[in-house]
């Protein structure tokens, strides 16, 4: 067996990577003001497809006009912030133009889809809406 086999070209159903470098979810993508990818987004994941990833997920993408009004309104958390969203049909050409550029690249692109878990939403709970600060650290946001 090769030990090379990381670097070969695999076919997953109708999908072609040009090889078995993947990059995992991130939250630390940059996205811009309107939490819709821009410029800085398109670079970062640009770069990581000219270094040869062959396929990368994006951090959480929330899709629920809901959940992204509620997390708005939380305190700013670094990577654990809303981060990109797309509940609205206005983000759709910034990840039109996010897949075309790594596409120039060969990286293909897939995208992780939240809304934010328990911290988010709606519904009355007997337990109380934790986030992953208060969980970790024992802080509420």
């Amino acid at each position: 067996m090769s030990d090379r086999k990381i670097l070969e070209p695999i076919k997953i159903k109708s999908m072609e990577l040009k090889n078995r470098i993947a990059f995992a979810p991130m939250l630390n993508q940059p996205y811009g003001d309107d939490h819709g990818v821009n410029e800085d987004t398109i670079r970062w994941y640009v770069e990581r497809a000219k270094g040869g990833v062959g396929f990368a997920m994006t951090g959480t993408i929330n899709p629920s006009p809901s959940a992204y009004e509620e997390a708005r309104k939380l305190p700013p958390m670094g990577a654990l912030g809303l981060g990109l969203t797309l509940h609205d049909d206005r983000y759709v050409p910034g990840f039109a133009k996010l897949t075309e550029a790594v596409h120039a690249y060969g990286m293909k692109i897939g995208a992780q889809i939240g809304a934010g878990g328990m911290r988010i939403g709606a519904s009355p709970s007997p337990y109380p809406k934790r986030d992953l600060p208060d969980i970790i650290y024992g802080i509420q946001v």
